[in-house]
């Protein structure tokens, strides 16, 4: 009872924290069999939430063992079905719980439940893939010795522009499901080798589904590049499906080209760097930002006149969403930064202490409202449009962003007009090199 309740706060607060979700399934999950989903780990406990949140299914979770060192930790844990495992890095006294821990998951996937483990064994806010352990290898491929039939495994690639930013967006891609039976016969004959086997599968599909980059170099090229060419490769035909599907697509691709010229030709990939961190730099001394660059057919003034007409009329609303869940965002915020121990843990928290400031202050507020006017139905009234009004204020600040941004990129455009062009040729030869180093890539696949 309390983890569907749960899930459905959070079902809501997600679509708040986030300006944009976007989830994807591969192939459509089974409905009638156990399943073992593994994830790449970049936000703490807010990674086991969005999961939790998009699928059809209650989940146990595989956590780490050091979180149960209390009594009544254990207690409170165990009701959001979380179940310790132990690393040597932190509890090695406790590994030899292990074994035992990882029978208990067998024994819920053979009775028909579904688990969430992260095999990186740590969350690290970065596009990096850390090493996969063996863990949930071992745990599918027992549960499928011991079962009449074998579990899935379902790899899932968590993609963050930034968990710990509110308003950020997320991709969530779920893969095909594993069938790991034909993994068994081998696990009969060799276990390590085919824990080995299932392991480097699993890896190679977490990488194919998440933006992984292998190092920080390789990351702020990508970045760089992709600020100014990823909306010129987004024009490309041949790259179709769904909107925010081909945004993940391309991102891949430039990530495989850096890693290609990283590779075999780096002199290449210096050069190409050089060139971006020059334009950069030529856009910083102008205060000028890229997309004020790019070609605009026309100048659609009467649609930022009805935005700014808008912007004025729906204000009133804005003011009375924005009052009323200042309080609650004031002290997730404080609280957050009190509470901070480990940078991953920043977007759970602010989630978390969100969640719990906004039930807390909805339930005083309301008690207000009725303590004031005496009227249970404008009480309700009232509280049943809290998080309608927190929700149009969100929309509302970024409606009011994009609106200001066009002001400003028009107010530069018609006073700066020589500048803007001797901008847009660097530009266009930026774009030309790009094009060049591109058509290179591809020539090689």
């Amino acid at each position: 009872m309390l983890y569907q309740m749960l899930l459905v706060i959070f079902r809501f607060a997600l679509k708040q924290y986030f300006k944009h979700i976007n989830v994807y399934f591969e192939e459509k999950l089974p409905a009638d069999r156990p399943v073992l989903f593994v994830a790449n780990h970049q936000s703490a406990f807010m990674d086991a939430i969005v999961i939790g949140t998009q699928i059809n299914r209650q989940l146990h979770f595989v956590s780490r063992g050091e979180s149960f060192d209390k009594g009544w930790k254990r207690w409170i844990l165990s009701k959001f079905n979380m179940h310790p495992i132990y690393r040597k890095e932190f509890t090695p006294e406790l590994t030899k719980k292990n074994p035992e821990a990882i029978q208990a998951f067998q024994d819920l996937l053979k009775s028909g439940k579904s688990i969430l483990i992260f095999p990186e064994g740590i969350s690290e806010t970065s596009p990096r893939l850390n090493q996969v352990k063996t863990g949930a290898a071992r745990i599918v491929l027992g549960a499928a010795a011991i079962g009449e039939e074998a579990p899935l495994l379902i790899p899932i690639g968590l993609n963050y522009t930034n968990p710990h930013q509110f308003r950020s967006e997320l991709t969530v891609n779920f893969g095909a499901p594993i069938d790991v039976s034909k993994y068994q016969q081998a696990y009969l004959e060799d276990e390590k080798a085919a824990v080995k086997s299932l392991t480097t599968e699993v890896t190679s599909e977490l990488e194919r589904l998440t933006l992984d980059i292998p190092d920080e170099e390789l990351e702020y090229v990508v970045n760089s590049v992709k600020s100014i060419y990823e909306e010129e490769l987004l024009k490309e035909d041949f790259i179709c499906q769904k909107e925010q599907r081909r945004v993940f697509n391309v991102r891949k691709e430039l990530i495989s080209a850096a890693q290609h010229f990283n590779f075999y030709a780096p002199f290449r990939l210096t050069h190409l760097t050089l060139h971006v961190e020059h334009y950069k730099k030529m856009l910083l001394n102008y205060g000028v930002k890229d997309s004020w660059l790019k070609p605009v057919k026309n100048e659609k003034r009467h649609f930022m006149a009805s935005n700014v007409i808008f912007l004025v009329m729906t204000f009133p609303v804005f003011i009375f969403g924005f009052v009323n869940h200042a309080i609650p965002l004031f002290l997730s915020k404080k609280l957050t930064k009190k509470s901070l121990t480990r940078p991953d843990f920043k977007g759970s928290l602010q989630l978390s202490f969100g969640v719990l400031f906004c039930i807390i202050c909805y339930t005083v507020q309301a008690l207000g409202v009725y303590y004031f006017v005496g009227a249970w139905e404008t009480s309700l009234l009232y509280l049943v449009s809290l998080p309608m009004v927190g929700k149009f204020s969100l929309v509302y600040l970024d409606f009011y962003k994009n609106v200001k941004a066009e002001w400003e990129r028009h107010y530069f455009r018609e006073s700066r007009e020589e500048v803007i062009q001797y901008l847009q040729e660097e530009r266009m030869r930026l774009i030309e090199l790009l094009n060049g180093v591109r058509s290179d890539y591809l020539a090689t696949r």
